[in-house]
């Protein structure tokens, strides 16, 4: 057969043949190209903040690494091996300018010049810590997070440097020994709170990744608040400290005897007369530095006037008796009071006789979002009024931009809207929120944050507690922390001295009286069963 004869036009424009391969393989490469742009979530990642530049503006996305795997984030782990070596090097350094050999066994003045160099280093590293703090401020924002992990990965790397001097020990003098030992202390405590704060900002960061992608951040939907009446100790522990913890709202006997009726009146008639500081809502600029959002009023008042104030109405502003301590105040008010068998395994009382507290505050007063301190849970029992609760589970935690080395949390109310501009996280926290009534007693698991609005004047009777569900958190709380004053080591030395111990874990009968609570020979109570 005869070919067909090649179109030799001078019209017709021939392109080498390499030129003409690369022009075939165009769809195949586009086919390639947006198979890949599917599989990495692309149009998520990056044309969903080109097409609307607001939510790269609201949620960070300038500064936060877009399209970042979340296995890639920045995690403690990958810290501290940095850091180790970060560490390796600081010695070899030192040895290489110090003149000392790889090994031990170089002469004890060299040695001290090294245990003096990784001091220094332990002492600038603390100053950093504390020059940060002061800086920067109580709220986690992005260029925080960045310093964050800088004066960690230094924590880390200083302790690792300490450590690796003190195999000289024998070396060198006492005070140098004691000198680093308390700043490994320090930068021990630095560490724990490092690896809190990392993996709760590791979190965060992969909730806005997904906020800059277009998606919403999910949770686990919460169940109901547990509602129990005339419940067992054993239903009512494993509600509280089941595989889904949340608050739990008791009623009962147990309850409703456990405070006499005339207990407001007896307030006054026996602790009137006594002074103590009420409490108000901190402006917005000082609320991340105090407790609860709440500061002192100049004036001290007498317990019965503020009372007489509040059911008078004649307050000027919404005040708060907030935690004022019956037990060291004014005992006499407790000698009716019977402790309900589901409080009764508390512990913490004996070496912290705080608790019960009086709390009484008017109307719209309120108390901002918190953590209760030594991994406590947190009981209440209401006398009079209604609260209006908010509780967050851990899993939320990360959503209300948490900072742990000032222990704040700067959502400081119930207006979700103040609050979705500044921190767009949580508006995705879910939460329990619900209304306490006077003659019902509530529990809030340890660490979990918590606010209250007082909806009604409201008088309530509170403590926290550690029993046989929290003794292991409690323990490992304050010794992370004892570095950081002096109530941690005091319930450190209770611990290593028996003194404060975990309770065996068995039921307790029913609501014992608070006399008989502190008699000599009652720590043989945790032992009684339940027959």
């Amino acid at each position: 057969m005869a070919r067909k004869a090649r179109n030799n036009s001078p019209d017709t424009l021939l392109l080498p043949v390499g030129v003409q391969r690369c022009v075939r393989a165009i769809p195949l490469f586009l086919i390639i190209l947006l198979a890949y742009m599917a599989r990495t979530n692309f149009w998520q990642q990056h044309l969903v903040s080109l097409l609307n530049p607001s939510v790269k503006a609201q949620h960070n996305c300038t500064i936060l690494p877009i399209g970042l795997p979340v296995s890639a984030s920045y995690t403690f782990m990958d810290n501290r091996q940095v850091t180790a070596r970060a560490g390796d090097d600081l010695v070899a350094r030192a040895r290489l300018v110090l003149g000392l050999k790889e090994k031990p066994g170089s002469t004890p003045s060299k040695l001290e010049k090294v245990a003096l160099l990784v001091a220094a280093q332990l002492g600038m590293i603390l100053l950093s810590a504390v020059g940060i703090e002061k800086n920067a401020g109580p709220i986690v924002t992005a260029q925080r997070r960045q310093e964050i992990r800088w004066l960690c990965g230094n924590a880390a790397g200083a302790v690792h440097s300490a450590e690796m001097v003190l195999v000289w020990r024998e070396h060198l003098v006492t005070s140098q020994i004691q000198g680093l030992e308390k700043g490994m202390l320090i930068m021990n405590n630095t560490a724990t709170l490092c690896r809190w704060q990392l993996d709760t900002m590791v979190a965060q960061e992969a909730a806005e990744a997904i906020l800059c992608r277009g998606g919403q951040p999910t949770q686990r939907a919460l169940p109901p608040v547990t509602r129990m009446h005339g419940a067992d100790f054993k239903t009512f522990s494993q509600a509280l400290s089941g595989p889904m913890p949340g608050p739990v709202i008791l009623t009962g006997m147990d309850v409703e005897g456990s405070l006499p009726r005339d207990f407001t009146r007896r307030i006054r008639e026996e602790c009137g007369h006594l002074e103590a500081t009420l409490k108000r809502a901190a402006s917005k600029g000082a609320a991340n530095n105090t407790i609860a959002g709440l500061e002192d009023i100049p004036q001290k008042w007498k317990l019965a006037q503020f009372l007489d104030a509040m059911e008078a109405h004649t307050l000027a502003e919404p005040l708060y008796l907030w935690d004022w301590s019956i037990a060291q105040q004014c005992p006499s008010l407790l000698k009716d009071f019977k402790v309900p068998r589901y409080i009764a395994g508390d512990v913490l009382h004996s070496v912290l006789p705080h608790w019960p507290s009086l709390l009484a505050g008017s109307r719209s007063s309120r108390s901002a979002l918190h953590i209760d301190d030594y991994a406590s849970h947190f009981w209440m029992i209401l006398v009079q009024g209604v609260k209006r609760w908010r509780v967050y589970p851990l899993e939320a935690v990360p959503f209300l931009y948490p900072n742990k080395f000032f222990d704040t949390i700067p959502i400081t109310g119930f207006d979700d809207a103040t609050q979705m501009s500044s921190f767009p996280l949580f508006q995705y926290a879910r939460a329990w929120d619900f209304e306490l009534q006077a003659g019902e007693m509530l529990v809030v698991p340890y660490d979990m944050p918590h606010m209250v609005w007082n909806e009604q004047d409201a008088i309530a009777v509170a403590g926290n507690m550690v029993d046989v569900s929290n003794f292991d958190a409690m323990s490992a709380m304050v010794k992370a922390h004892q570095a950081q004053g002096e109530g941690y080591k005091r319930m450190v030395a209770n611990i290593n001295a028996n003194k404060l111990k975990k309770p065996a874990g068995e039921v307790i009968p029913g609501p014992v009286a608070w006399p008989e609570l502190h008699a000599p020979g009652m720590g043989d109570l945790w032992r009684m069963h339940m027959h």
